[in-house]
């Protein structure tokens, strides 16, 4: 059966109960608990909003909208950054490669993000393996800048024979 509201004749709060614990004291079995709940306000909007009075008021709507404007501020900014990142997305085609190839490798580049990791500089590569080498070719995108500062660039490489087990220097 359950009591909403304690009955003083069958369970007594005890002298040791403090503001962190309760202790009851009862003379028999039943199962009970005890909390602390306190309710949250009720707002009347009706009141609230018949009684808006920006003079009153001023400071609290102006850091109000001030934090509107910083939080827009803020979106703006991180999608364009999120755009930014998307264009970095994906794997450039070598413009050496050759579309009758069979053997595709992925040459991952990441660039350091220490100041002046970057560069402009054209750089080639060459890959090397137990069963020969590839050609010079020239890490670059035509639609994007690559081997920039905090970049992971990705390149396919399209070669005839396979170089089998890459030799890492």
């Amino acid at each position: 059966m359950h009591r909403p509201h304690w009955l003083p004749t069958l369970q007594k709060v005890d002298r040791r109960t403090t503001t962190h614990t309760t202790v009851c004291v009862c003379d028999h079995l039943t199962t009970f608990g005890a909390g602390w709940l306190v309710p949250p306000n009720q707002i009347d909007f009706n009141y609230v909003f018949r009684n808006i009075q920006f003079e009153r008021n001023a400071t609290l709507y102006a850091t109000e909208i001030t934090i509107a404007i910083i939080f827009l501020l803020l979106f703006m900014w991180a999608r364009r950054m999120d755009n930014r990142d998307i264009q970095k997305l994906g794997i450039t085609p070598l413009a050496e490669n050759n579309p009758a190839d069979e053997y595709l490798y992925e040459v991952i580049v990441c660039t350091g993000i220490r100041r002046d990791a970057g560069t402009t500089s054209t750089v080639c590569m060459q890959v090397n393996g137990e069963r020969g080498g590839t050609a010079p070719f020239t890490l670059r995108d035509p639609h994007r800048k690559v081997l920039q500062r905090g970049n992971v660039d990705r390149f396919l490489l399209a070669t005839a024979r396979s170089v089998y087990l890459v030799f890492t220097y």
